[in-house]
């Protein structure tokens, strides 16, 4: 795009002496390719933009025409766009079609094309081409984005003083490259599926992440209140360590205190009003007659948001009861100093005992109450546990403590904390690893109970370690374990002794109480570690999912943006927040959306779904899909909203183009010169377009839309028809000839094509037909019908045999004389093509000699074939034939004559054969380079080309000529049929439309009949072989939805297997469980031996308009399998694929026989039909 760009501005520097008109010409150019980006750049409206350009060209550069041309699903190339002031747009657009054609692999290649001059160095065909349309001049410009060809653009004129400059070819290819870029963005529109995958594991993500949260609470030992304001219970957690008595259901939306006792609930709530008055911590002590009797608690009340308070309660009976008996001891202390005063002396030596243990217990009490303070106030776990070790150690006077953790893999210990422990020693232990076999945890008792080591040295616990202790100076040790709430180890409490001894009572009672607080401790900073790391997961997943996450308070004032914004509107996240989403809408859809939003604010209501229309920072609009919910606090006021937008921009663009191309249809139906109608059930004419009203002489559409279509019907066929219209409405194909009275009397007749049509709105199948005009065709074939009976008096006695037959290659007559040459009566041969006297490999051969002859209506002559006498014997013949055509020249059949040439023949068997071969060979490949040129055109082309060709040229043409354009564009509007009715069929899918009708059904005998109906449609190309295994009980199933599954699987594996080779379709019923009554499955596979399936298309297989990578030019919609997975699915069914390549695919399908079935009192009929071999 710079490349050209620059070339175009280097064609600016023109010499001095050029005009006005010419120094201001590349400045026009270079306005228009500035405006034509900008026009790209803030719309992503594609055909917009390609009108706009061609019109934008057409006019720049005074040009005779310009179109723009663009691949379809099968790489063909068609005209998307024209300029509006194109001189006879429609006849250029076939023109442009075979010239693109031969530029094909240059344009592809991203070379411009330059035709000067239409001249004998071109290519004959696009001589004729240039020359009939009057072009003079010609440029063929290609689109193409990163090496990817997307199409062309294509500047004609007519007159001969045009000359292409060499800057006016760099502009318009800078106009091409631009255009490239436009139609490159119509492919994103996949990201947005991308988006929507990575928001649905996100969604699972959240859910994993909240159940651990869960699971975390379920751990926390202590009670747990959270209380609105008033003092209502907003939610309850009873702990693990702590028992109320209460359920949590009778606690829920309680007042706490209305639950509590008198002499109870006005401290708590004094208590809960100082919080709410200071916003800070308060500590209550209080009892509660329980059960099992009184019991002592501590709640710490804690400020939260919104007005609510966290309380946390503590079981402090035991801590309760050791102050009680302190205050018991000294109260008789005092009692025994009054009453024994006289004996004080004698009594001292306890009474100071009897002080220092009660100083000892205080300062235990102290220590206790100031480290589970610092638990409270969320201390860190290495300062704790420090200050309960260096605690101990003071309290004892001759220990050293340490405290071991256990480590990640839940078996050694770790040393976190030694104040006092020689650090060499620490530095050893920790070395080896302390595990359950480790000195005084040489048994799994270490981690369940108390271990004492009395002396180190001569303990066996300490035999393998003694040393590490004794050069350090520990001679004795005393190990308890620390367990959590739930019994599980969490560490170790450790003291050591300088001197070999048993530790005192006061050890013991510090170790007991310190381990249970160091248990605590350890617990808190487990759960705080696993809150804040759920809490981050959250934070990332609100952070990076692929949707904008967002709140607003009562004001409608974003409060906060998920940093999505960037991606969606180009806004960084402080930049939205403090506005509202009004200012960043156009100032009308503002004032839409406020108007929808006052209604949903005031009634304070969810939002699901509300599209509205934003303004990206660069200036171009960006569709949103808004949902959200209402916030409330803890009083129950509103507070705003918080929801997520969606950007939905492309996909309402895909809505728009569906819209467009329905339009274009239409058109196509109201331009086709055939009769084209649309026929309800009952006979009531619902549509017909402009050349059919033609036909039956109705003025306008309002005489025959709405009334009975079999009034138009000669009284002679009426039933007939009526018949066809019945079997045509119950999902089935049909043709017939018959004669139609037009509506001002004239007699006409017309050959029906009618096939099934869903209508959209009843869900009903209607009658979808195309008629032509037959009268002159008949009225031949009743003259030709008088000529044979002159023809046949005068063959009767011939030497040869003479012969007629029709257009499907029957014999309609034979003279005697094939009795002497084949010994068969005329009677036998009557009825049967020739193929049938012949062996299977003569049948082909003498087919492909044969079938040039009859494809273009040419005479044959001295033809050789083998045929097989009625005794067995082979006969060599040798036929010539010329084509039969009735008056206005179209092919009715062949008549000839036959030579029995077996002698002469033998003679030359040898050389024939070899030349045989090579025309055989020859054949091949013209029949394999006919069939490829066919399929490289789209039923559009066919079309457009041929009625264009009728159009200019039908004075020229041949009778003969002109009846093959128009049967070209009956192939093509039945391949547009057929795609038109996918297209219909997936679009009910998807929207939810499609029905499930299932009815009583007899599975075996509908398979065996679909089979014949696709052996008959398919011929001798294809085998299909179905078989059935086990007994197959009532069935209820929707038979439409199965002639759709069926029809794809059988018609995909028939596409793409090679000719000659076997499909085999295979049924076997099953049972599901051991439920009674008894479940059945009908079990499908479809087996082929085609080209396979690429493993990495396997996982798209089943979406819309997608075709496997390998499929080459096989033509497709890609929408079959997408139409079969949806039928599949509305069955509860299943579908499974296993595919090799260059070996075949196996498709399974497996539905239930009674999937919400529908009883109906008799099962369908079916009549079996033999359509031979």
């Amino acid at each position: 795009m710079q490349d050209s760009t620059a070339k175009l501005q280097a064609g600016m520097s023109i010499t001095t002496t050029a005009s006005a008109d010419e120094i201001n010409e590349p400045r026009q150019e270079t306005v228009l390719l500035n405006r034509i980006v900008f026009e790209i750049r803030n719309t992503l409206i594609v055909d917009e933009i390609l009108q706009k350009t061609v019109d934008s060209l057409h006019q720049a550069l005074n040009l005779s025409g310009c179109a723009v041309f663009q691949p379809n699903y099968s790489n063909l190339l068609k005209v998307s766009h024209v300029s509006a002031a194109t001189v006879d747009g429609e006849k250029l657009i076939g023109t442009t079609s075979q010239i693109y054609t031969d530029y094909y692999q240059a344009l592809a290649q991203g070379e411009t094309v330059v035709i000067q001059n239409i001249d004998a160095s071109l290519a004959p065909q696009i001589q004729s081409v240039g020359i009939a349309d009057e072009i003079s001049r010609l440029i063929l410009v290609p689109l193409v984005y990163e090496q990817k060809y997307l199409g062309g653009i294509s500047l004609y004129q007519f007159d001969l003083v045009r000359e292409w400059t060499t800057e006016k070819l760099y502009f318009v290819e800078a106009i091409a490259q631009h255009c490239a870029v436009a139609l490159h963005q119509a492919q994103l529109y996949q990201k947005a599926q991308i988006e929507i995958a990575q928001r649905q594991q996100s969604e699972t993500l959240l859910l994993q992440t909240t159940s651990e949260l869960q699971s975390l609470f379920e751990a926390f030992p202590d009670i747990y209140f959270r209380l609105a304001s008033d003092g209502t219970i907003l939610s309850y957690h009873p702990g693990r360590s702590v028992e109320l008595y209460l359920a949590q259901e009778n606690l829920i939306n309680q007042r706490l205190q209305d639950i509590l006792p008198g002499n109870v609930k006005y401290q708590c709530y004094k208590a809960f009003l100082q919080v709410l008055k200071t916003n800070s911590l308060v500590v209550l002590e209080y009892s509660l007659p329980l059960p099992d009797g009184e019991k002592n608690f501590e709640a710490r009340l804690v400020p939260s948001q919104d007005q609510q308070v966290i309380v946390i309660v503590r079981d402090i009976t035991q801590r309760k009861q050791i102050e009680l008996a302190l205050q018991t001891a000294k109260e008789q202390l005092e009692i025994k100093v009054g009453e024994r005063t006289v004996q004080l002396t004698n009594a001292n030596a306890q009474l100071q005992n009897e002080i220092l243990e009660h100083q000892w217990t205080e300062n235990l009490l102290s220590g206790q109450n100031r480290i589970m303070e610092m638990i409270a106030e969320g201390t860190s776990l290495g300062k704790v546990l420090n200050l309960i070790a260096q605690f101990v150690e003071k309290q004892s006077g001759e220990v050293a403590c340490a405290i071991a953790l256990i480590a990640e893999n839940g078996i050694n210990l770790k040393y976190y904390v030694a104040p006092s422990l020689p650090k060499k020693y620490v530095q050893n232990v920790s070395a080896l690893g302390i595990s359950p076999n480790f000195a005084s945890c040489d048994t799994e008792d270490c981690y369940r109970k108390s271990v004492i080591v009395s002396d180190i040295a001569t303990d066996s616990k300490w035999q393998n370690y003694r040393h590490l202790a004794l050069t350090q100076g520990l001679r004795a040790c005393f190990a308890t374990p620390i367990l959590a709430t739930s019994g599980n180890v969490l560490g170790i409490l450790e003291l050591y002794y300088s001197t070999p001894r048993p530790p005192n009572l006061s050890d013991r009672k510090l170790v007991e109480v310190f381990s249970q607080i160091a248990g605590i401790a350890i617990e808190r900073q487990q759960v705080e570690e696993s809150r804040q790391r759920s809490q981050q997961r959250f934070q990332n997943l609100v952070e990076t999912t692929s949707d904008w996450v967002w709140e607003v308070n009562e004001k409608a004032i974003y409060t906060y943006v998920s940093p999505k914004i960037r991606d969606l509107l180009g806004y960084e996240p402080e930049e939205v927040v403090g506005k509202t989403p009004f200012d960043l809408m156009p100032v009308v859809e503002a004032e839409r959306i406020a108007n929808t939003f006052s209604a949903v604010f005031t009634a304070q209501q969810p939002i699901s779904g509300l599209e509205n229309t934003n303004l990206h920072k660069d200036g171009h609009k960006v569709i949103l899909e808004t949902s959200g919910v209402p916030i409330f606090d803890a009083d129950g006021n509103f507070r705003g909203y918080r929801g997520i937008d969606r950007d939905i921009t492309e996909r309402k663009q895909a809505e728009e183009a569906l819209r467009i191309s329905e339009n274009r249809l239409r058109a196509i139906i109201d331009a086709e010169p055939e009769c084209v109608k649309l026929v309800a059930p009952d006979g009531t004419l619902l549509e017909i377009n402009p050349a059919g009203r033609a036909m039956i002489e109705a003025d306008n559409a309002e005489a025959v839309i709405g009334k009975s279509v079999y009034d138009l019907v000669a009284p002679e066929y009426r039933q007939a028809y009526q018949a066809l219209n019945e079997s045509v409405c119950q999902g089935n194909k049909g043709k017939l000839e018959v004669e139609f009275i037009g509506c001002k009397g004239k007699r006409i007749w017309m050959e029906t094509h009618a096939v099934p049509l869903r209508d959209e709105a009843d869900g009903s199948l209607i009658q979808l037909a195309i008629a032509r005009d037959v009268s002159e065709r008949k009225q031949t074939e009743q003259a030709l019908k008088e000529s044979e009976e002159k023809f046949r008096n005068l063959v009767e006695y011939t030497n040869d045999w003479v012969w007629a037959s029709n257009l499907d290659g029957l014999f309609t007559y034979v003279n005697p004389k094939v009795r002497d040459i084949l010994g068969y009566e005329p009677q036998e041969i009557i009825g049967k093509t020739v193929y049938e006297l012949m062996s299977v490999d003569e049948a082909h051969r003498f087919a492909e000699v044969l079938q040039p002859f009859i494809s273009q209506g040419e005479p044959f002559t001295n033809l050789e074939k083998t045929l097989i006498n009625k005794n067995g014997h082979r006969v060599i013949l040798e036929s010539s034939g010329s084509p039969v055509c009735d008056r206005q020249g179209i092919l009715q059949g062949y008549r000839g004559i036959t030579r029995d040439i077996t002698e002469r023949k033998q003679a030359e068997f040898e050389i024939l054969k070899a030349l045989e071969k090579e025309k055989e060979l020859s054949e091949l490949k013209s029949s394999f380079v006919s069939m490829t040129s066919h399929e490289f055109r789209t039923p559009m082309s066919t079309i457009l080309s041929s009625s264009e060709l009728l159009e200019h040229y039908h004075q020229k043409f041949t009778e003969e000529k002109r009846l093959a354009h128009l049967h070209r564009i009956q192939s093509a509007i039945h391949q547009m049929t057929q795609l038109l009715n996918d297209v219909l069929t997936i679009g009910k899918a998807e929207a939810k439309q499609l029905k499930f009708q299932p009815k009583l059904l007899d599975l075996e005998k509908f398979c065996r009949i679909f089979r014949q109906e696709m052996q008959l449609s398919i011929g001798n190309s294809h085998q299909i072989i179905f078989t059935k295994q086990g007994e197959i009980p009532p069935t209820y199933m929707d038979e439409k939805l199965l002639r759709h599954i069926f029809s794809n699987l059988l018609s995909n594996a028939v596409k793409y297997s090679p000719q000659g080779s076997t499909i085999y379709w295979k049924l076997e019923i099953e049972s599901v469980g051991a439920a009674t009554p008894v479940e059945y499955r009908a079990i499908f596979q479809v087996q082929d031996q085609g080209i396979g399936i690429p493993e990495t298309d396997q996982k798209r297989l089943f979406d819309s308009f997608f075709r496997g990578t390998n499929v080459g030019m096989i033509p497709g919609t890609g929408l079959g399998l997408a139409i079969l997975k949806n039928c599949v699915d509305l069955h509860g069914g299943e579908i499974s694929i296993s595919s090799q390549l260059g070996i075949g695919t196996t498709f399974t399908v497996i539905l239930p026989l009674h999937y919400e079935a529908t009883l109906e009192i008799n099962p369908p009929i079916y009549e079996e039909q033999e359509y031979g071999t």
